[in-house]
């Protein structure tokens, strides 16, 4: 379900303009989400999903193109069911 969640929101940033990728990493009691700007190869985003507390940290980089607040609302439309934390 993440992962394709995940999917949605990749394909709703670059309609935004730019080419991202996600990669995947699991640590204790969380699986961490990062998202890559393919333009300037660089992560601009962390996703680290809690799934026995259906929570997700996100943490922002500005290596970004988009403007956070849009990233913030494609996140809060792709992951419902899931309490968002900014940090």
């Amino acid at each position: 379900m993440m992962k394709e969640a995940l999917k949605n929101v990749i394909r709703r940033i670059e309609e935004f303009g730019i080419e991202a990728h996600f990669e995947e990493g699991i640590g204790e009691g969380k699986v961490e989400y990062e998202l890559w700007d393919d333009t300037v190869t660089d992560v601009f985003c962390i996703l680290n999903f809690h799934p026995s507390k259906r929570e997700v940290d996100v943490l922002l980089f500005p290596t970004i193109n988009i403007d956070p607040s849009k990233l913030m609302n494609v996140l809060k439309d792709e992951l419902m069911g899931w309490e968002i934390k900014y940090r």
